[in-house]
């Protein structure tokens, strides 16, 4: 529900350009809440959700931080398309690409 103008929305962006979305989360507990709303809203609009991609994962964090992608999945039915870890130097490029072809599955993303 970002909004692109006033009463112009990436929601509707989406919608009108008949795009299917991905989206990505942390598994952090405000943002559980955060993703079961922005799950609900991609219903009301009709858009199709592909799954979702778990940004910033603590493997230290809480047992519910941990549990956080199983979780979503349990709840939602969505596949998780990837779990990315906290990175320190994200803003290096071999580093970055290292871990999404560690953590992700590029093929899940092409349909």
């Amino acid at each position: 529900m970002t909004p692109i103008t006033k009463n112009f929305f990436v929601a509707d962006l989406i919608k009108k350009m008949g795009l299917e979305t991905i989206i990505v989360t942390r598994s952090t507990l405000g943002t559980l809440n955060h993703t079961m709303m922005t799950l609900k809203m991609c219903k009301e609009y009709g858009i199709a959700i592909k799954g979702m991609i778990i940004n910033y994962f603590d493997e230290k964090g809480s047992l519910a931080e941990r549990n956080a992608p199983s979780t979503l999945h349990e709840i939602t039915e969505l596949p998780i398309l990837g779990i990315i870890p906290f990175v320190k130097d994200y803003q290096k490029l071999d580093v970055m690409t290292s871990i999404v072809e560690k953590n992700m599955d590029l093929n899940l993303f092409i349909s």
